[in-house]
C-alpha cells in the first residue's frame, strides 16, 4: 500500500500583495517645556525612528505574510513625526504614549519607549525602558536568572539603587495580551493587538543591540556626561550608547533593506534544534516547564548579540579596554549559562551562516568595547560593521516575531479529506502489486508546506519482477488554503 508520512512547514512561497489603505491622519504638535529636578539638560530619547523603521521592513522579509498582517503594519508611519517627549522626560508628565485607534505596529513600536508601567519587581512606577534589558546569562545565587535586567541609581523614581526585570517576561507579559485581543475576534480590538504587538517587536529589537543585552546602561543624560551612578559595584556612567546614537540617521537606516534578506526570518521552530554541542533548550529553561515559542526567539536573538561589545563605562578610563575590569561591555565568544550555573559555549559559532553567506565577516564581530569608543568619541568604521550584522539581525528576528504572532492565532488546519482508496480495478491477484491513497486539505487561513513521503507496497510481502513502486520524496509541496494534495 501506499502512505503519506507528512511534515507541516510554514509556506515559504510568494506572499499576497498589499491592497492600498488611504488613511488620513492630522497630527497637531505641542511643545512642552519641562523642568525635571536634577536634569539641567534635555534628554537624548532612544531612536525611536529605528525601531519604527525595523518594524515596518520586517514586514519584507517573510515572504508568505499575510495581507491581513501587511495592512496593520502601517509604513506610512515611519517617517511621521510622533517622537517628541519620548525618554526619560516621559516620566513626570505620566505617558507619552497610549493607544489611539488606529495605532498598529509601527506606532506601537514607537511608543514602547514612553509608556509609564508599574515595575513587577518593586510594584512602583517606573518608565516602561527600565524593563528593556535582559542578560541571557545572568546569574542569581549560582543559578541562572531569567528575568534580570539592570541595576541603577534611580533618585529620580523612588530612591536609591534599584534592579529591574528582564525585557523577556515583560515580553511574555504583553503577548498574553495580544493573543487575548486577537482572539476575541472584533476588528478595532485586533487593531490593539497589533499596537502591542508593535511593543513587542520593539523590545525584541532592543535585543539586537549590545549595551541591552550586556546590563551597559545609557540613561543619554547630556550636560552631565561626567557624572557617574555607583550601586554597590555596580557603576553606570550618564553617557549615551554609541551604537543607539550612530543608528538615529535615517540615511544609515535606510541602506538596510528587508527585501535584500527576504525568506530569511528566523523560525522560532529551528533555533538552536540542530543538536549543537552542549546545548540543549531544556538546560536553560528546564524549571518553567516546556519551552515557549516567544522565548526561544527572544534567547537566540540575545545570544547572538552577546557576541559584540557595548561602549562600556567611559569613566573606566584606560581600564575600560581591560576585560577584568569592564566585563560585561565586552562582547562573549558564545558562552551560555545553564539553568544550575554551570557553562557551555555554542559550536559552532551562531553567526555561522552569516558568516558562509557573506553578509559578515568574522572581523566584523567586534568584541572591545574600546574598539566601539575611545575618548569619547565613536569608532566610525567600527560602529558599521556593528550594524551591518545587528540591524539586518533585528529585521530576522522581528520577521519571525509576526510570524510566530499569526500562527499562534491562526494555527494550520490539514485534513484528510477522503478515506484510504485502492487505486487499481479488481480482480486483484497474488504478487501484484496495489496502491493506496488519501488526499490532504489546507481549510485553515494559513499556508503550509509539507513534506510527503510516498512508500510502495508489497501484497503478502512479495515483490514480482521489481515492479513495486519506489520510495517517492517530495519537499516543499505548498498548500495555500482550500488547496489539496495529491
Amino acid at each position: 500500500m501506499q502512505f503519506l508520512i507528512l511534515k507541516l512547514h510554514s509556506w515559504c512561497g510568494r506572499g499576497s500583495t498589499r491592497k492600498n489603505k488611504s488613511r488620513l491622519r492630522f497630527t497637531i504638535s505641542l511643545v512642552l517645556i519641562l523642568f525635571v529636578p536634577g536634569f539641567t539638560d534635555v534628554v537624548s530619547p532612544h531612536s525611536i525612528i529605528a525601531h519604527k523603521y525595523i518594524a515596518a521592513e520586517a514586514a519584507r522579509i517573510w515572504q508568505a505574510i499575510p495581507e491581513e498582517m501587511q495592512n496593520h503594519i502601517h509604513r506610512e508611519f515611519v517617517e511621521e513625526s510622533r517622537d517628541t517627549g519620548i525618554g526619560l522626560i516621559c516620566y513626570p508628565v505620566g505617558t507619552c504614549a497610549q493607544y489611539n485607534r488606529g495605532d498598529e505596529v509601527v506606532v506601537g513600536s514607537s511608543e514602547e519607549d514612553g509608556e509609564v508601567i508599574i515595575a513587577r519587581q518593586h510594584n512602583i512606577k517606573a518608565p516602561s525602558f527600565a524593563e528593556h534589558f535582559w542578560d541571557p546569562d545572568a546569574i542569581s545565587e549560582g543559578k541562572l536568572n531569567v528575568d534580570i535586567g539592570v541595576t541603577f541609581d534611580s533618585e529620580w523614581i523612588a530612591g536609591g539603587c534599584i534592579s529591574f526585570g528582564g525585557s523577556y517576561l515583560r515580553a511574555e507579559s504583553l503577548w498574553k495580551t495580544i493573543i487575548s485581543l486577537y482572539q476575541m475576534g472584533d476588528e478595532e480590538i485586533r487593531e490593539k493587538a497589533y499596537y502591542y504587538l508593535g511593543k513587542v517587536a520593539h523590545l525584541l529589537t532592543d535585543l539586537a543591540v549590545p549595551a541591552h543585552v550586556h546590563g551597559d546602561v545609557h540613561p543619554g543624560i547630556e550636560g552631565i556626561a561626567g557624572k557617574v551612578f555607583r550601586c554597590g559595584e555596580v557603576v553606570v556612567a550618564a553617557d549615551d550608547d554609541s551604537f543607539e546614537k550612530f543608528m538615529k540617521n535615517i540615511d544609515r537606516l535606510e541602506l538596510f533593506k528587508g527585501n535584500s534578506i527576504k525568506g530569511k526570518e528566523y523560525l522560532y521552530e529551528d533555533l538552536l534544534n540542530d543538536q549543537r554541542k552542549g546545548f540543549l533548550w531544556k538546560d536553560v529553561y528546564s524549571s518553567r516547564g516546556t519551552v515557549p515559542h516567544l522565548f526561544k526567539l527572544f534567547y537566540y536573538t540575545a545570544q547572538k548579540t552577546q557576541y559584540f561589545a557595548s561602549d562600556g563605562d567611559p569613566s573606566l578610563g584606560l581600564n575600560r579596554c581591560v576585560m577584568e575590569k569592564n566585563q560585561k561591555a565586552w562582547g562573549d565568544t558564545g558562552v551560555f549559562v545553564r539553568a544550575d550555573g554551570s557553562k557551555g559555549s555554542f559550536s559552532p559559532i551562531l553567526w555561522k551562516e552569516e558568516i558562509l553567506n557573506g553578509e559578515i565577516k568574522l572581523v566584523d564581530i567586534v568584541a572591545n568595547p574600546c574598539d566601539i569608543e575611545k575618548g569619547g568619541r565613536g569608532n566610525k568604521d567600527n560602529l558599521i560593521r556593528l550594524a551591518g550584522a545587528l540591524i539586518p539581525q533585528a529585521m530576522k528576528a522581528v520577521a519571525g516575531l509576526y510570524r510566530l504572532f499569526w500562527y499562534e492565532t491562526h494555527p494550520p488546519r490539514p485534513f484528510v479529506t477522503a478515506s484510504l482508496k485502492i487505486l487499481e480495478s479488481p480482480p486483484y491477484r497474488i504478487g501484484e502489486p496495489m496502491t493506496a491513497q488519501f488526499t490532504i486539505e489546507n481549510r485553515g487561513e494559513t499556508p503550509l508546506a509539507i513534506d510527503a513521503l510516498t512508500v510502495g507496497g508489497r501484497v503478502e510481502g512479495r515483490c514480482p519482477d521489481n515492479k513495486c513502486p519506489d520510495f517517492e520524496w517530495k519537499r516543499w509541496v505548498n498548500l495555500r488554503p482550500n488547496d489539496l494534495h495529491p
